[in-house]
This record gives C-alpha cells, sequence and structure tokens, in this order.
C-alpha cells in the first residue's frame, strides 16, 4: 500500500494506492496540530500501518501562512547598509515587457529591519567585528520594545563565516529569552544576499506559527 498525505488549512485529504485500486478520504484539519490530521487520516483509511510500504507527506498550511501573512511579529536583522535586502529583492524580471508588474511585498516591513555594524569578507575574513555593546544597548532594546516574537538574522558572507551570526543570535535570545531565532548560515548558508535572507526569514516566521 501506498499513501499520500496532504494537510490543508481545513481539509487533510489521504489517497491510499494498491494493486486493488485507489482509495480517497477527507478528514478535518486540525490548524493547530497537523500531524493530528494526518494521524485522523491514517485511522479513518483502515489501512495497517505494517502494509504501508510508502508514506508521503505534504501541506499547505506554511505556504498559505506566508501568502496571507498569517504569522507573528518577526525582526529581520542584516549588516549596515543592507537593510533594503528583502525590498531590493533580485534584479531579474520574469516579464520584463509587464508595465504592471510589482515585485512581491516582504513578509516583514522596512520598519521591521534592524542593521548591527559588523563586517565579514567574502574569504570569511573579520573586516569588522561585532560590538557586544551594541547589540546590547541599542539592537535589543529597539527588539523589546517593538514586541517582536521571533527574529530572522542574515549577515553579509554568514555562509562562509558564521561567527558574527551565531554569536548575534546567542545575545539576542540572552535578552529577549525563549524567542525563536534563525540565522541563514544555518538554513541556507549559500551565497545570494536576497535568497539566503527570504529563506531564513520564511524559515523562522513558520518557527512560530508551529509552536502555537
Amino acid at each position: 500500500m501506498r499513501i499520500g498525505i496532504e494537510v490543508g488549512g481545513t481539509f487533510t485529504d489521504l489517497v491510499a494506492i494498491d494493486g486493488d485500486g485507489i482509495r480517497v478520504l477527507k478528514v478535518p484539519s486540525t490548524p493547530h496540530s497537523p500531524d493530528v490530521g494526518a494521524f485522523a487520516a491514517l485511522e479513518a483509511s483502515g489501512v495497517p500501518l505494517d502494509q504501508v510500504v510508502d508514506l508521503a507527506h505534504g501541506s499547505t498550511v506554511a505556504t498559505n501562512a506566508v501568502l496571507e501573512r498569517k504569522g507573528f511579529l518577526t525582526a529581520f536583522i542584516t549588516t549596515r547598509g543592507f537593510r533594503d535586502i528583502l525590498q531590493l529583492q533580485r534584479h531579474g524580471r520574469t516579464r520584463v515587457y509587464d508595465l504592471h508588474y510589482c515585485k512581491p511585498v516582504p513578509v516583514v516591513k522596512r520598519s521591521a529591519t534592524f542593521e548591527v555594524g559588523e563586517r565579514m569578507l567574502s574569504t570569511g575574513q573579520v573586516l569588522m567585528p561585532l560590538h557586544d555593546d551594541e547589540i546590547a544597548q541599542d539592537l535589543v532594546p529597539r527588539l523589546r520594545d517593538g514586541g517582536f516574537r521571533a527574529v530572522a538574522i542574515c549577515l553579509l558572507n554568514a555562509y562562509v563565516n558564521p561567527a558574527h551570526e551565531q554569536r548575534l543570535r546567542e545575545l539576542v535570545t540572552e535578552e529577549l529569552g525563549d524567542i525563536p531565532c534563525s540565522i541563514s548560515s544555518e538554513v541556507s548558508p549559500l551565497a545570494k544576499e536576497y535568497a539566503r535572507a527570504s529563506t531564513t526569514l520564511v524559515d523562522v516566521f513558520m518557527k512560530i506559527i508551529y509552536q502555537q
């Protein structure tokens, strides 16, 4: 028996395939615990688990949350001078001649983007060190006053040397407590700033949704 389960915001769908044909069923989703809806679909199918050869699982819960902006207040932290990464995005356009083309709206507003003084070269060498005092006296109070529930960190060239991102996460979580905090050097340690920044942001955006 091969089974596929798709967890949506309203319903969870299951498709089971074996030599006798295809079985399809639908059960209500459990938004706060998507796994419960998935197991409910398995139970409703009546298929013994020891007969399941393949089990594929997918979900539109995360996709819908991003598209509908149904996340929580998230802060984005980057290297000073690169505050507009999320707004500038990529240079290329898929619809070059579309006069009405608009870039996607970032998950966080520009007002929720913060800069820190530091600079890592593309070789991994530290050009400008990260200063703990600046983080403690300037950044942390602004994060606390803003009521942010999650933090995404993407510093320049962190995929080569993650030291500054790791230290910044330590300082932020020490001061703000058990707040979800994702760093780009762990989520997407690759070149190209926008791709790395946006992926890290969505990662922490999803973390806090699934914690509720």
